[in-house]
């Protein structure tokens, strides 16, 4: 047998491995480093819209859809945040209202100079709840349990 190949074999081309101790030299053009555009410049001569950052020419239709949906999703914090305000400014009415009530409370306590009779928080209780006080209840249930643990 020989070593040389039949006359229908073709050897294919062998390229050796640089000599650079790297498996390959490989160079990749990745083309311009990316650019958000978020800053645009509008020329007004030559009806454009250029990025201020890499110079490219932006499709000023793209432009106007990227403004209006950032003017939605402003409309949608501003609706968010007066929804905030109106529920905080709900619950401060009820916060200054409980603080008048417990001033109040506080000022009867005093006054008498001595602890309430159960008949007595019975009362305030019942008179709080008619107030609309939700949290009056367990405020007053505590007192009373404080004071019966002070006997």
């Amino acid at each position: 047998m020989t070593d040389d190949p039949p006359d229908n074999v073709r050897a294919l081309p062998v390229q050796l491995r640089p000599k650079s101790g790297r498996p390959f030299d490989l160079h990749v053009n990745r083309g311009t480093p990316y650019c958000a555009h978020a800053s645009k410049f509008v020329d007004e001569v030559k009806r454009i819209v250029e990025c201020e950052h890499c110079k490219a020419v932006l499709d000023p239709f793209d432009v106007v859809r990227e403004i209006c949906r950032e003017w939605d999703q402003i409309d949608g914090f501003n609706d968010r945040a007066k929804r905030e305000t109106e529920a905080m400014e709900t619950r401060l009415k009820l916060l200054k209202r409980m603080e008048s009530n417990a001033r109040a409370n506080l000022s009867l306590l005093l006054n008498l100079g001595r602890p309430f009779s159960s008949y007595e928080m019975d009362l305030m209780v019942a008179k709080l709840k008619a107030q609309g006080d939700d949290f009056s209840d367990v405020k007053l249930r505590a007192v009373r349990s404080r004071k019966r643990s002070a006997k």
